[in-house]
């Protein structure tokens, strides 16, 4: 794990009030019952039904859905989610008048930056990826794996870029990865996203967060030079144009700087 530098933002709340809705999405535990939204399909209703521009998961039974102003009717959504989970909270917020923590307000930013698959963002269950066709291991037109980074930042602002693996459920034991969410990956389209529990889907195109070979990982390096298409395919790289897209797609609502 590589920790970049500390994130200093400054954000245009007005601006971010003003073209979006913000709701957060909450639910108390039974008393003595221990449960968790991230392995629930819930979380991906959001993004997948309700085509919302950002999720943010923080903990527990909290998380944070972004959507472009005026389209979604609250109801219907608040419905959806409690058909899924039952007795769960859904309220809009107001972030002018009402707290929301700036790592959050930031992740839920950063993930509307929008994919074009050949080494740019794609935002599944509050996770923003940098993913890149060079780290695609193909055989006979087939993908069992790649890899990519995950853009994080933590409630002390630190930015973080940590190399993650997929591969197909088919090169795992059911037990070793009874618990890990799935994934449907398009290699035509780029499109990475979880798997709903109701879609039925030919193991041979599920992946899961995990490598084919559990000695083996990934990596990617800090710092390449020697010719400008090796630096941008490095962390340092990366991170450029990472802070680049943020100060044009993101200028209207906020500020970054190391």
């Amino acid at each position: 794990m590589i920790k970049t530098n500390r994130m200093c933002i400054e954000f245009n709340k007005e601006n971010i009030q003003r073209d979006f809705d913000i709701y957060v999405i909450s639910k108390n535990s039974e008393k003595g019952k221990k449960e968790n939204f991230f392995g629930k399909n819930v979380l991906d209703l959001p993004q997948q039904k309700f085509k919302a521009q950002s999720v943010v998961y923080t903990y527990g039974n909290t998380w944070y859905v972004m959507f472009a102003k005026d389209t979604v009717d609250k109801y219907e959504f608040k419905k959806v989610i409690n058909e899924e989970v039952e007795n769960t909270t859904v309220e809009k917020i107001n972030i002018l008048y009402e707290n929301i923590y700036p790592n959050i307000l930031a992740k839920l930013l950063f993930n509307i930056l929008q994919s074009d698959y050949d080494g740019r963002y794609t935002n599944i269950t509050g996770k923003l990826f940098y993913m890149n066709r060079k780290w695609m291991n193909k055989k006979k037109n087939e993908l069992d794996s790649f890899y990519c980074l995950e853009v994080k930042l933590d409630k002390n602002m630190n930015l973080r870029l940590d190399v993650v693996t997929f591969s197909k459920l088919k090169f795992h034991k059911i037990k070793d990865v009874k618990n890990n969410p799935h994934y449907i990956f398009d290699l035509k389209s780029g499109l990475l996203r979880r798997k709903l529990k109701n879609e039925e889907i030919e193991k041979n195109l599920i992946y899961v967060q995990k490598s084919i070979n559990p000695k083996s990982h990934n990596t990617i390096d800090f710092l390449k030079i020697g010719t400008i298409e090796k630096f941008y395919d490095c962390k340092l790289g990366i991170l450029s144009n990472f802070m680049d897209d943020i100060k044009n797609e993101l200028k209207d609502y906020m500020k970054v700087e190391h």
